[in-house]
C-alpha cells in the first residue's frame, strides 16, 4: 500500500513534499563535470529545483562555471518557492572549484509557507468585499491549498489589484485609487493580513451623444439608435473608440467608405456626466462600378464570383464586403485575401479590387502506425483541394495493415449548390480480418453535412455496400444470417466538438448521437435500426494533469423479418481503444470454439488521469468498463436458436447493463505531431476463468484511447 501511495503521489505531483533523500544521486551528475548538491529543501525535491533552474544550470556548465549563472539559478529557485507561497525563501550557494570534480552547493532556507487571512477592504461602496476578494482566489490570483485557504504570492497580489482596477474602470470609476497597507505577518510568519483602502471617486456615465457635421438623412435613425444604447452606460477611455467604430461601420453599410467620425468628450452639467460629441464627415457615397480579381492562378473566376456577395451596380456596403472576405478566406484555398476600393473613377463610382494568393492545392501524404491487433499499418493519400479550379476536393486514400487493407476514392463539394452544405461522394473497398471472421466490403455513400457555428455539425447520408463474410470460426450460423448480402441505409448524426486539441485534449468535450436505418425499400437485404451515442469530457486539474471521461453505447433493433444479423453488422468490444484488459473484439457471447460473435448492444465507460512530464513524455492511469449484449450466446446458454427478432431484442435489453468487464491499468505516451504513441498495460481484476479470460493485456498503438 505504501508503494502504491508513493507511485500515485509522484504521478499527481511530480514530487512529494518531504526531506530530500540523502543518498539520491542527481541524474545530471552522470553527464556533467561538476556536482550539484542541495541542502535544506523539504517542500521541493531535487528534480523540481533542477527543472526550475535548468537553463541557468546548463549555462553554468557551458560558460565556464561563472558566478553570474549560479546567481541566476538561485534566483529561479527562490522564484519557484515564492510562487508557491514561501515569501521568505532564500537560496544561497557555494562554488568549490577544487578537487577532481567541482561542486556547486545550494543551501536553501525555505522559511514558512504563508497563508492569507481574509483580505480586508475599506472605502468600497460600489463593489462588495466578497466580490473584491474573489479576484484574489481566481485563476490569476493567489493559489489555493486543499482546505480552500490562500497562499501568499506577492506577484499574484499585484495582479489581483490590477484586475480590480480594470473592473472598476469598466464600471465608470476612472479615478479609482487603491491604497495598499503594509502586510502584517504573525509571529511565526505563516499568516499574513492584507488590507486595502479604496477611494472610488465619482462614477462617470454617458449623459448624451450628439452629432454634428454633414449627417446623411439615411443615417439619422441608426445614429439615434446608437445614442440611445449609450445613454446611461459607464464611461471609460475606450468608449470613444468604440463609438467612433460604430458610427463609421454604420456609414460604411450605407455606402460611405471614406467616412470620418472623430469623437470628443466634455463634462456635463453634473459631476460624472459625460457628453460625447461626434463630428461626421461622410465623404462621397459610392456605387460599385465593377469587380476585378487578381492573383488566382488555378482557381476559376466563376468560383470566386460565387463566394462574393457584393455585385456591380449596387451601393457600397461594408457589411457585404466583410462577408465576401470571410467567404473567400474560409475556403482554405487562399493564404491572402485583400479586398479594397480603387480610386474614384467617375463621380461616386469605384471598383472593388480583390487580390488573392493561393495555397498549394495538391498534397501527397504517407503515414505509418502500429496497433496491438492490426500491428504494422501503412497509409498513403493524394488530395487535390482545388480540383480543376472549382474549389472541390478530389482525394484517394489507402491503408494496408497486417489484418487487411482499405482504399477510398472520394469527391467533395464544400459548397453544394452554392450553400453551406458539404456534399461528399466516397467509393471504398475494405477487407479486414476480425478475430472470428473476415469481412470484405465494396460500396459508396452520398453524405451531406453542415456546420452550425464552430462546434456543431449535422450529417445525413445514404450508404450502399456489398458485404461478404468469410473464414467464420466455429458453427455460429444459428445466430448469424447470410455471409454475403447487400446493405443499404440512411443515417443521420449530430456531433459537438469543443476540445482544445484533437491529439491530446485537456479541456472541452466531444459528443455525438446517431440513428441509422436499413430496409428493403432502400435496397438492403438486411433490416435494422442502429442507435449510437457517445460523450467524451476533458478537464484540466493542474498545468500538467488532466482528467478524461468517456461513455459510449449503442443498440441495434432488428427489422420485422430479421431473426438474426450478419456478423459484420454486430457490435464488438474490447481492445486498445475500448476495454484494454481484453484483446481486440473478445468481449461478449462466444461460439463453440470460444471466439466472440458480437451482439446487438454495447457499453464502454472509461476514466483516465493524464499527466504530461518533461518534453513530450506523458503517462496515464485508467479504468475501463464495457460489455456486449446479449452477454451469452444461445450455445453458451444451452438453448435453441432465436425464434424471432423480438426474442433476440428482449434478451439484448435484459442483458444491456450486465456483465460489464473491467480494466485497470497504466499507460505511457510519447507525443508526436501526428498524435501520441501509446503503450498501455491493463489488468483484469475479475477475470472469468470459465471463459478463459486473460488476467492482463498489453497494447501498443498510435493515438489516445479516446
Amino acid at each position: 500500500m505504501l508503494a502504491a501511495a508513493l507511485l500515485l503521489g509522484c504521478f499527481l505531483g511530480g514530487s512529494l513534499p518531504g526531506p530530500a533523500a540523502a543518498d539520491e544521486i542527481p541524474a545530471a551528475t552522470l553527464f556533467v563535470p561538476y556536482h550539484v548538491e542541495f541542502a535544506g529543501n523539504r517542500f521541493f525535491g531535487e528534480t523540481a529545483l533542477r527543472e526550475a533552474a535548468s537553463q541557468e544550470l546548463a549555462d553554468f556548465e557551458a560558460l565556464g562555471q561563472r558566478k553570474a549563472e549560479a546567481d541566476d539559478a538561485a534566483f529561479q529557485m527562490e522564484l519557484l518557492y515564492r510562487k508557491s507561497g514561501f515569501p521568505f525563501a532564500i537560496v544561497e550557494y557555494n562554488i568549490s572549484p577544487d578537487g577532481p570534480a567541482p561542486r556547486l552547493d545550494f543551501m536553501i532556507n525555505e522559511g514558512p509557507r504563508t497563508r492569507v487571512n481574509p483580505v480586508l477592504f475599506s472605502g468600497n461602496k460600489a463593489m462588495s468585499s466578497e466580490l473584491l476578494r474573489s479576484y484574489f482566489s481566481a485563476s490569476g490570483g493567489l493559489r489555493l491549498d486543499l482546505g480552500g485557504e490562500l497562499f501568499y504570492v506577492e506577484a499574484n497580489v499585484r495582479q489581483a489589484l490590477e484586475e480590480i482596477k480594470t473592473h472598476y474602470h469598466a464600471e465608470g470609476y476612472r479615478d479609482l485609487e487603491i491604497v495598499a497597507h503594509p502586510a502584517e505577518f504573525n509571529e511565526k510568519r505563516n499568516r499574513v493580513t492584507l488590507a486595502f483602502t479604496l477611494n472610488e471617486g465619482v462614477r462617470h456615465l454617458v449623459h448624451e451623444v450628439s452629432f454634428s457635421g454633414t449627417v446623411p438623412e439615411e443615417a439619422k435613425a441608426g445614429l439615434a439608435s446608437i445614442a440611445a444604447e449609450l445613454r446611461g452606460e459607464p464611461y471609460f477611455k475606450r468608449r470613444r473608440v468604440l463609438l467612433r467604430s460604430k458610427v463609421i461601420d454604420l456609414l460604411g453599410t450605407l455606402g460611405y467608405p471614406d467616412a470620418a467620425a472623430p469623437v470628443s468628450e466634455k463634462q456635463g452639467a453634473a459631476p460624472g456626466q459625460v457628453v460625447l460629441q461626434v463630428a461626421i464627415e461622410p465623404g462621397p457615397r459610392v456605387t460599385l462600378a465593377g469587380i476585378e480579381v487578381s492573383g488566382n492562378q488555378r482557381t476559376r473566376e466563376s468560383f470566386i464570383a460565387n463566394r462574393l456577395v457584393v455585385e456591380e451596380g449596387e451601393v457600397y456596403d461594408l457589411g457585404r464586403m466583410r462577408e465576401s472576405f470571410d467567404r473567400l478566406y474560409r475556403t482554405g484555398l487562399f493564404s491572402k485575401v485583400d479586398m479594397s476600393l480603387a480610386p474614384l473613377e467617375e463621380e461616386g463610382e469605384r471598383r472593388v479590387m480583390v487580390e488573392l494568393e493561393e495555397y498549394p492545392a495538391k498534397e501527397l501524404s504517407m503515414s505509418a502506425g502500429w496497433g496491438s491487433y492490426e500491428m504494422l499499418r501503412l497509409g498513403f493519400g493524394y488530395r487535390d483541394r482545388n480540383f480543376r479550379g472549382s474549389g472541390r476536393i478530389l482525394r484517394t486514400e489507402g491503408l494496408v495493415s497486417m489484418k487487411g487493407e482499405r482504399a477510398v476514392v472520394g469527391f467533395t463539394d464544400p459548397w453544394f449548390l452554392g450553400t453551406e452544405v458539404v456534399a461528399d461522394l466516397p467509393f471504398s473497398y475494405q477487407r479486414r480480418e476480425e478475430p472470428s471472421f473476415t469481412r470484405e466490403e465494396i460500396g459508396s455513400s452520398l453524405l451531406f453535412s453542415r456546420g452550425f457555428g464552430e462546434k456543431l455539425t449535422v450529417t445525413l447520408g445514404y450508404t450502399f455496400r456489398m458485404t461478404t463474410v468469410s473464414d467464420i470460426t466455429g458453427d455460429i450460423t444459428a445466430e448469424n444470417s447470410d455471409s454475403g448480402y447487400n446493405y443499404a441505409s440512411i443515417k443521420g448524426q449530430a456531433s459537438w466538438d469543443s476540445r482544445d486539441d484533437i491529439f491530446f485534449p485537456t479541456s472541452g468535450a466531444k459528443s455525438f448521437v446517431a440513428a441509422e436505418t436499413a430496409d428493403a425499400a432502400l435496397g438492403s437485404q438486411v433490416g435494422l435500426l442502429r442507435l449510437t451515442t457517445g460523450y467524451r469530457y476533458y478537464r484540466p486539474l493542474s498545468e500538467k494533469l488532466s482528467l478524461g471521461l468517456r461513455y459510449s453505447t449503442g443498440l441495434i433493433v432488428p427489422g420485422r423479418d430479421q431473426v438474426t444479423l450478419p456478423l459484420g453488422e454486430k457490435f464488438f468490444n474490447g481492445g486498445e481503444s475500448s476495454v484494454r484488459s481484453f484483446q481486440e473484439s473478445s468481449i461478449g457471447p462466444r461460439a463453440d470454439t470460444g471466439e466472440a460473435i458480437g451482439g446487438l448492444g454495447f457499453n464502454v465507460l472509461s476514466v483516465e488521469l493524464r499527466r504530461r512530464f518533461a518534453a513530450n513524455f506523458g503517462a496515464t492511469l485508467f479504468a475501463d468498463l464495457g460489455n456486449i449484449a446479449p452477454n451469452r450466446s444461445r450455445f453458451e446458454r444451452g438453448l435453441p436458436p432465436y425464434a424471432s427478432g423480438s426474442e433476440l431484442l428482449d434478451t439484448t435489453l435484459e442483458d444491456f447493463f450486465s456483465d460489464l468487464r473491467p480494466a485497470v491499468g497504466l499507460g505511457f505516451l510519447y507525443l508526436l505531431p501526428i498524435g501520441p504513441i501509446r503503450l498501455d498495460f491493463a489488468i483484469n481484476p475479475d477475470a472469468d476463468k470459465q471463459r478463459n479470460e486473460d488476467d492482463w493485456a498489453m497494447h501498443f498503438s498510435v493515438g489516445l484511447a479516446f
